[in-house]
């Protein structure tokens, strides 16, 4: 019996990793991609967005043994207002 809640806390601690993994390279890209796009095309074109760091964040997480299955963008904004004015 506690050998068997040891083996769940480690594999609830892999998956957290993998998880903590998976988000970071995911917003290190967006990060890296947000810098080549001007804010407004990233607020009209989501989709391009959002294609451009499924493509490069899959291939990279894939080298780790992680398969991305989908990327949503749910929202853009900002904290000065920038965006509610344009």
């Amino acid at each position: 019996m506690v050998f068997e809640q040891i083996l769940t806390i480690k594999d609830s601690l892999k998956v957290m990793i993998v998880f903590l993994v998976a988000t970071q390279t995911l917003e290190g890209y967006q990060r890296a991609i947000m810098g080549t796009m001007s804010v407004e095309r990233i607020y009209r074109d989501r989709k391009a967005f959002s294609s451009r760091v499924f493509e490069v964040a899959s291939a990279d997480l894939a080298g780790m043994g992680i398969v991305v299955i989908s990327y949503t963008i749910k929202e853009v904004n900002d904290d000065v207002g920038y965006l509610k004015v344009s």
